[in-house]
């Protein structure tokens, strides 16, 4: 499924095209699917393509970051070689695995740039 540019999309929609994309480019795709019993906030998709690890909170242009989705993203974004990212569309600005400057900022084979 490919979305058109201007189209209003639902969360399920773009998680359902964010998936397709990273499958296949080669990304394993973990999802839970009833988070009743888990921790509040977790993010919406666990992304793995060695050596990079990507924990995705996707929202909507409507959607809005929760305090606990917020923490969550905070405590990931501080552990060496993850990155964390809120997803908006246009999904190519916000995924794109083949020139996403940040996905090589988390080889854990290049040595880290200097803030």
């Amino acid at each position: 499924m490919i979305l058109s540019p201007g189209v209003r999309v639902t969360e399920k929609q773009l998680q359902a095209q964010v998936v397709q994309l990273a499958s296949l480019t080669g990304w394993r795709c973990y999802h839970t699917f009833d988070s009743r019993r888990s921790a509040p906030g977790f993010p919406d998709l666990l992304l793995v393509r060695p050596p990079r690890c990507l924990f995705v909170e996707l929202k909507t242009t409507t959607g809005r970051l929760r305090p606990a989705q917020a923490a969550w993203l905070e405590a990931l974004a501080e552990v060496e070689h993850q990155k964390s990212t809120c997803g908006d569309p246009p999904i190519s600005e916000t995924f794109n695995p083949r020139s996403d400057e940040e996905l090589r900022k988390c080889d854990p084979q290049k040595p880290p740039q200097a803030a």
